[in-house]
Protein backbone atom coordinates (compact mmCIF):
# COMPACT_ATOMS: atom_id res chain seq x y z
CA UNK A 1 0.00 0.00 0.00
CA UNK A 2 1.82 3.49 -1.10
CA UNK A 3 1.43 6.53 0.87
CA UNK A 4 0.58 9.27 -1.63
CA UNK A 5 1.18 12.90 -0.43
CA UNK A 6 -1.97 15.78 -0.88
CA UNK A 7 -1.15 18.39 -2.44
CA UNK A 8 -2.12 20.89 0.26
CA UNK A 9 0.50 18.95 2.53
CA UNK A 10 3.13 18.91 -0.16
CA UNK A 11 2.80 22.67 -0.52
CA UNK A 12 3.03 23.15 3.38
CA UNK A 13 6.87 22.69 3.31
CA UNK A 14 7.78 25.08 0.59
CA UNK A 15 5.27 27.31 2.11
CA UNK A 16 7.04 27.36 5.35
CA UNK A 17 10.36 27.62 3.72
CA UNK A 18 9.26 30.63 1.72
CA UNK A 19 8.13 32.05 5.14
CA UNK A 20 11.34 31.49 6.82
CA UNK A 21 13.22 33.17 3.63
CA UNK A 22 11.36 36.07 4.18
CA UNK A 23 12.09 36.62 7.87
CA UNK A 24 15.86 35.88 7.30
CA UNK A 25 15.84 38.78 4.97
CA UNK A 26 14.02 41.03 6.92
CA UNK A 27 15.94 40.30 9.92
CA UNK A 28 19.32 40.95 7.48
CA UNK A 29 17.99 44.22 5.88
CA UNK A 30 16.85 45.25 9.92
CA UNK A 31 20.43 44.77 10.87
CA UNK A 32 22.58 46.25 7.86
CA UNK A 33 20.27 49.43 8.45
CA UNK A 34 21.10 49.72 12.36
CA UNK A 35 24.53 48.98 11.19
CA UNK A 36 24.47 51.74 8.70
CA UNK A 37 22.46 54.50 11.42
CA UNK A 38 25.08 53.46 13.67
CA UNK A 39 28.24 53.35 11.79
CA UNK A 40 26.40 57.33 10.56
CA UNK A 41 26.32 58.70 13.89
CA UNK A 42 29.93 57.33 15.12
CA UNK A 43 31.67 58.81 12.02
CA UNK A 44 29.95 62.36 12.49
CA UNK A 45 32.43 63.78 15.19
CA UNK A 46 35.68 62.75 13.06
CA UNK A 47 34.32 64.47 9.94
CA UNK A 48 33.22 66.90 11.25
CA UNK A 49 36.61 67.83 12.99
CA UNK A 50 38.76 67.12 9.89
CA UNK A 51 36.30 70.33 8.44
CA UNK A 52 36.48 72.49 11.50
CA UNK A 53 40.47 71.49 10.86
CA UNK A 54 40.20 72.83 7.06
CA UNK A 55 39.05 76.15 8.23
CA UNK A 56 34.71 75.42 7.43
CA UNK A 57 33.05 77.30 9.25
CA UNK A 58 30.85 75.84 12.19
CA UNK A 59 27.60 76.00 10.44
CA UNK A 60 29.05 74.18 7.27
CA UNK A 61 31.17 71.74 8.76
CA UNK A 62 27.70 70.54 10.21
CA UNK A 63 26.76 69.33 6.15
CA UNK A 64 30.18 67.49 5.50
CA UNK A 65 29.11 63.98 7.73
CA UNK A 66 25.55 64.19 5.78
CA UNK A 67 27.04 64.73 2.52
CA UNK A 68 28.87 61.46 2.90
CA UNK A 69 25.93 59.75 4.77
CA UNK A 70 23.57 60.48 1.64
CA UNK A 71 26.34 59.48 -0.99
CA UNK A 72 26.74 55.90 0.54
CA UNK A 73 22.93 55.19 0.77
CA UNK A 74 23.13 56.64 -3.12
CA UNK A 75 26.22 53.97 -3.87
CA UNK A 76 24.44 50.94 -2.02
CA UNK A 77 21.32 51.50 -4.08
CA UNK A 78 23.23 51.33 -6.86
CA UNK A 79 24.91 48.49 -5.97
CA UNK A 80 21.69 46.77 -5.61
CA UNK A 81 20.15 48.59 -8.68
CA UNK A 82 22.94 47.54 -11.02
CA UNK A 83 23.19 43.93 -10.23
CA UNK A 84 22.35 43.20 -13.78
CA UNK A 85 24.93 45.42 -15.17
CA UNK A 86 28.12 44.77 -17.49
CA UNK A 87 30.94 44.34 -15.14
CA UNK A 88 32.49 47.90 -15.76
CA UNK A 89 29.16 49.17 -14.57
CA UNK A 90 29.07 47.00 -11.67
CA UNK A 91 32.89 47.92 -10.88
CA UNK A 92 32.30 51.47 -10.70
CA UNK A 93 29.53 51.17 -8.31
CA UNK A 94 31.58 49.07 -6.10
CA UNK A 95 34.24 51.45 -6.33
CA UNK A 96 32.29 54.73 -5.31
CA UNK A 97 31.25 52.79 -2.13
CA UNK A 98 34.86 51.64 -1.30
CA UNK A 99 35.98 55.07 -2.03
CA UNK A 100 33.25 56.75 0.16
CA UNK A 101 34.05 53.83 3.38
CA UNK A 102 37.99 54.66 2.70
CA UNK A 103 37.50 58.22 3.53
CA UNK A 104 34.83 58.35 6.29
CA UNK A 105 37.01 55.41 8.09
CA UNK A 106 40.23 57.25 7.84
CA UNK A 107 38.78 61.20 8.97
CA UNK A 108 38.03 59.08 11.89
CA UNK A 109 41.20 57.37 12.22
CA UNK A 110 42.77 60.80 11.89
CA UNK A 111 40.49 61.95 14.01
CA UNK A 112 40.90 59.06 16.98
CA UNK A 113 44.79 59.41 16.90
CA UNK A 114 44.54 62.94 17.25
CA UNK A 115 47.18 63.62 14.30
CA UNK A 116 48.01 67.02 13.56
CA UNK A 117 46.83 67.53 9.79
CA UNK A 118 48.62 70.31 7.42
CA UNK A 119 46.27 73.12 7.05
CA UNK A 120 46.57 73.53 2.90
CA UNK A 121 46.29 70.10 2.22
CA UNK A 122 43.29 69.88 4.45
CA UNK A 123 41.46 72.98 3.28
CA UNK A 124 42.15 71.83 -0.29
CA UNK A 125 40.47 68.40 0.48
CA UNK A 126 37.65 70.00 2.04
CA UNK A 127 37.37 72.60 -0.51
CA UNK A 128 37.34 69.46 -3.48
CA UNK A 129 34.95 66.77 -1.73
CA UNK A 130 31.70 68.15 -2.61
CA UNK A 131 32.05 68.19 -6.30
CA UNK A 132 33.99 64.99 -6.31
CA UNK A 133 31.02 63.39 -4.44
CA UNK A 134 28.15 64.92 -6.65
CA UNK A 135 30.42 63.88 -9.67
CA UNK A 136 30.35 60.21 -8.69
CA UNK A 137 26.71 60.33 -7.21
CA UNK A 138 26.07 61.78 -11.17
CA UNK A 139 27.91 59.20 -12.72
CA UNK A 140 25.90 56.36 -11.21
CA UNK A 141 22.55 57.42 -11.68
CA UNK A 142 23.75 58.07 -15.38
CA UNK A 143 24.96 53.84 -14.61
CA UNK A 144 21.20 53.32 -13.46
CA UNK A 145 19.08 54.92 -15.96
CA UNK A 146 20.74 53.48 -18.59
CA UNK A 147 20.60 49.76 -17.43
CA UNK A 148 17.02 50.45 -17.11
CA UNK A 149 16.80 51.52 -20.66
CA UNK A 150 18.56 48.33 -21.35
CA UNK A 151 16.12 46.04 -19.53
CA UNK A 152 13.25 47.95 -20.84
CA UNK A 153 13.87 47.39 -24.32
CA UNK A 154 15.18 43.56 -23.88
CA UNK A 155 11.70 43.20 -22.07
CA UNK A 156 9.93 44.65 -24.96
CA UNK A 157 11.66 42.85 -27.47
CA UNK A 158 10.95 39.29 -25.21
CA UNK A 159 7.31 39.98 -25.36
CA UNK A 160 7.73 40.63 -29.09
CA UNK A 161 9.08 37.86 -29.71
CA UNK A 162 6.54 35.73 -28.05
CA UNK A 163 3.94 37.40 -29.38
CA UNK A 164 2.30 35.00 -31.87
CA UNK A 165 3.14 36.01 -35.42
CA UNK A 166 0.20 38.42 -36.64
CA UNK A 167 -1.39 37.06 -40.12
CA UNK A 168 -0.23 38.50 -42.96
CA UNK A 169 -3.27 38.72 -45.59
CA UNK A 170 -2.52 36.78 -48.42
CA UNK A 171 -1.64 38.63 -51.37
CA UNK A 172 -4.80 38.94 -54.08
CA UNK A 173 -3.44 37.29 -57.27
CA UNK A 174 -3.98 39.13 -60.03
CA UNK A 175 -7.05 37.82 -61.93
CA UNK A 176 -5.87 35.26 -65.21
CA UNK A 177 -6.52 36.88 -68.44
CA UNK A 178 -8.43 34.10 -70.39
CA UNK A 179 -9.12 34.34 -73.95
CA UNK A 180 -12.47 34.69 -75.10
CA UNK A 181 -13.31 31.85 -76.50
CA UNK A 182 -15.03 31.46 -80.06
CA UNK A 183 -18.54 30.33 -78.58
CA UNK A 184 -21.14 29.11 -81.78
CA UNK A 185 -24.13 30.90 -81.71
CA UNK A 186 -26.75 28.73 -80.31
CA UNK A 187 -29.21 27.36 -82.99
CA UNK A 188 -32.28 28.88 -82.12
CA UNK A 189 -35.19 26.46 -83.36
CA UNK A 190 -37.10 28.35 -85.80
CA UNK A 191 -40.43 29.43 -83.91
CA UNK A 192 -43.69 27.64 -85.67
CA UNK A 193 -45.03 30.85 -86.77
CA UNK A 194 -48.85 29.40 -87.34
CA UNK A 195 -49.80 30.29 -90.90
CA UNK A 196 -51.44 33.05 -92.20
CA UNK A 197 -55.62 32.73 -92.01
CA UNK A 198 -55.87 34.51 -95.48
CA UNK A 199 -59.86 34.42 -96.24
CA UNK A 200 -60.50 32.68 -99.19
CA UNK A 201 -60.93 34.96 -101.75
CA UNK A 202 -64.66 35.33 -102.83
CA UNK A 203 -64.27 34.65 -106.58
CA UNK A 204 -67.09 36.61 -108.49
CA UNK A 205 -69.75 34.84 -109.43
CA UNK A 206 -70.09 33.52 -113.12
CA UNK A 207 -72.35 35.35 -116.03
CA UNK A 208 -74.83 33.02 -115.78
CA UNK A 209 -76.46 32.79 -119.58
CA UNK A 210 -79.89 34.56 -119.67
CA UNK A 211 -82.42 32.30 -119.55
CA UNK A 212 -83.95 31.52 -122.98
CA UNK A 213 -87.99 32.58 -122.74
Amino acid sequence: MTNHQSPARAAQPAGSQRALRFLALAAVIVGVLGLAAAAFELSYPGIHAIALVAGVSPALARLYPLIFDAMLVVASAAILSLRGAGAVTRCYAWFSLLLLLCAAAGADALHAAGSKLPHRGTAATAAIIPWVLVLLGFGLLLAMLRHARLRHAQVVQARASAAPPAAVPAARAPAAVIPAAVIPAAVVPAAVVPAAVVPAAVAPAADAPAAVV
